[in-house]
């Protein structure tokens, strides 16, 4: 299908009765992304022409007035990005822009102007891209100790090109790939502290250094204040240090959410009321939370369109993929269908 579409011809495949969020993460291009967070420059740009020339590209801010009224408008869509990396201020802000695309950013507020990694990146770094590995693991993750004997302690050309092409939903092709997985699974239960004793465990044991690529780092103080005074732009409620809220208790899910919330009213003077969970995880604990701190719109990563009859406490987004626009056209028809 043409990426120039126009809305008139659009309008009539469509019911009003729904609008499509959608999720991205990161505008990069990575080495190995077996979470399908990375789309590149040129696709989302092709991802934003698509939107401009057959869809009405709307805020989330609009989207929670049109289920407030019950009145959805046709071909509707919101563009979100989860986390606050840099690449979402330096390569998809001017593109937004360009488009004039509103997008909602949903910051995780405790890593701001952090010069390092996200942690399941810099786990990936060490464990895929490291080219010699101790032939054996002995950490303590929580409390337990957790012990690996790797098969395969050095990194071939083989394994590296494995490594690019590995999503996590397939078996993992290699035992790095597997290790990989284990750690993940165990830290994502663990504490903001001790998942960073872990990380500094590993990075010892590895002999790893740090990410010098500010890409790949959480946006600054200065970013996050450009963002907040652009008309296009709103910020939102990830938590302070990113967890899996389904996980965790009454007060440290109200502190995250809170914390988070008032870091971004505090820092940047704007009034924030909505949140995205992390991993897209919550429970009738975190529902509860949410009311009592009256935000008004949370989003999971449920891949569901948002009626006028929505629950906004479990709105739905889909999470787009690093594909070419006209591919990228094709899996929005198929998810209004």
């Amino acid at each position: 299908m043409d990426l120039f579409t126009k809305k008139s011809s659009m309008s009539d495949k469509y019911s009003a009765s729904k609008i499509l969020v959608l999720m991205y993460h990161r505008i990069a291009e990575a080495e190995t992304d077996p979470w399908g967070l990375c789309v590149s420059p040129q696709n989302f740009e092709q991802h934003l022409q698509v939107l401009k020339n057959g869809f009405n590209v709307i805020s989330t801010r609009e989207l929670l007035q049109q289920v407030s009224a019950k009145k959805i408008i046709q071909d509707a869509v919101c563009i979100t990005f989860d986390d606050g990396y840099t690449d979402n201020f330096t390569l998809a802000k001017p593109l937004l822009q360009n488009y004039n695309c509103p997008a909602t950013f949903f910051i995780t507020t405790g890593v701001t102007g952090r010069q390092k990694q996200f942690w399941w990146d810099e786990l990936l770094n060490v464990l895929l891209h490291i080219k010699h590995l101790p032939a054996f693991l002995s950490i303590k993750t929580g409390t337990e100790v957790f012990e690996h004997h790797l098969v395969e302690p050095v990194l071939t050309i083989k394994m590296y090109r494995l490594h690019k092409q590995w999503k996590y939903y397939e078996e993992p092709p290699t035992d790095r790939c597997s290790l990989y997985l284990k750690l993940w699974e165990r830290m994502l239960l663990l504490s903001c502290k001790k998942i960073n004793t872990v990380m500094d465990t590993l990075r010892t044991w590895a002999s790893a250094g740090i990410s010098k690529n500010d890409q790949d780092f959480p946006m600054n103080d200065f970013q996050l204040k450009e963002l907040s005074i652009e008309r296009l732009f709103l910020l939102g409620i990830h938590t302070i240090t990113h967890p899996d809220l389904s996980t965790k208790k009454r007060f440290s899910q109200l502190k995250e959410i809170n914390g988070s919330k008032s870091d971004l009213e505090k820092n940047y003077g704007i009034k924030v009321n909505m949140l995205a969970y992390p991993f897209g995880r919550y429970n009738g604990l975190t529902i509860d939370v949410v009311s009592r701190l009256k935000i008004t719109g949370c989003f999971t990563t449920e891949q569901k369109s948002v009626s006028a009859e929505a629950d906004v406490k479990m709105l739905g987004r889909f999470q787009v993929f690093d594909w070419n626009g006209e591919f990228f056209e094709k899996q929005i028809i198929a998810w209004f269908s």
